[in-house]
């Protein structure tokens, strides 16, 4: 796995893609911390992180768009699959890679709280705390972009894809305030969910009995349910939505509290989507 890291970071600052990624991290975070703690006063540092989340809709898919896709598009994919390395190795060495070229310039911007210290009273506690859960949230969604530029051979499509998924995913928080809570129109949804559920369990394995098995436990757990108490579905869609949402986990560090619950979140987030890069991968290396 070391060796899989150690070749990705190099070649993040080989070219010019680690560098774009700290240059426009580094400058945006200044300029925030300028406007608002600075030229406005704010104190909390944590605002600027923030104004900040709304960037990683496009760092995140230049930094992950290449990270398998680029190796199945090269065919250098054929050579990782022959070394003795397990595919849960080559998912964390790249992952881990493409965090650590995220977490460098974060480094730096450790430094900004003490320098507003010199001008100001700064809750050093919360300005860091804010800034670990700022690093954790972009491990989450290096963790989606992994999983989606395994999914295809081309890194346009691989970032065109992490970046649809990220826009929307922002923007589910705000969308279940429009979600009807029709119990009939939860169960339908969450019905379809199931199938593509099913689809998708069915396209990483190649196993259609455990496709079919899934969708049968799962709309036929939720059918059941649905007949004994359709009111247990009323606005469940709209939780979901607000459940899913990575961005706005942030919010209890913005406000001052140290929320754990987004800490397992983020880690759980991280863990599932590798375990289906993982299962990607298996799926590519005996599929050839």
């Amino acid at each position: 796995m070391s060796a899989i890291f150690k070749r990705e970071l190099n070649s993040y600052y080989s070219g010019m893609t680690g560098y774009i990624i700290a240059a426009v991290l580094l400058g945006l975070i200044g300029i925030y911390t300028v406007t608002l703690n600075l030229t406005y006063g704010y104190p909390n540092f944590e605002y600027v992180l923030d104004s900040m989340t709304l960037v990683y809709i496009v760092l995140i898919p230049l930094l992950t768009m290449r990270l398998i896709a680029g190796e199945r598009q090269q065919r250098t994919d054929q050579l990782l699959y022959s070394l003795p390395l397990s595919s849960g190795d080559v998912a964390l060495g790249k992952f881990l890679a493409a965090w650590a070229a995220l977490g460098l310039p974060l480094l730096i911007t450790g430094l900004y709280p003490l320098i507003l210290g010199q001008f100001g009273t700064v809750n050093y506690a919360t300005a860091y705390a804010g800034l670990l859960a700022f690093f954790l949230m972009g491990g989450a969604l290096i963790s989606i972009g992994l999983f989606l530029s395994a999914l295809t051979e081309s890194q346009f499509v691989a970032g065109t894809l992490c970046f649809a998924v990220l826009l929307v995913n922002f923007s589910t928080y705000s969308l279940s305030i429009y979600v009807s809570s029709a119990s009939y129109l939860s169960f339908l949804t969450l019905m379809l969910g199931g199938l593509v559920v099913a689809v998708i369990l069915w396209y990483l394995t190649k196993n259609l009995a455990a496709g079919l098995t899934f969708a049968v436990i799962a709309d036929g757990t939720m059918l059941a349910c649905y007949l004994l108490s359709p009111g247990l579905f009323g606005g469940i869609m709209a939780k979901i939505l607000r459940a899913s949402c990575v961005f706005i986990r942030m919010t209890g560090f913005i406000n001052g509290v140290f929320d754990l619950r987004a800490v397992i979140y983020f880690l759980s987030v991280i863990g599932v989507f590798l375990f289906l890069t993982v299962q990607a991968l298996e799926k590519r290396r005996w599929g050839e």
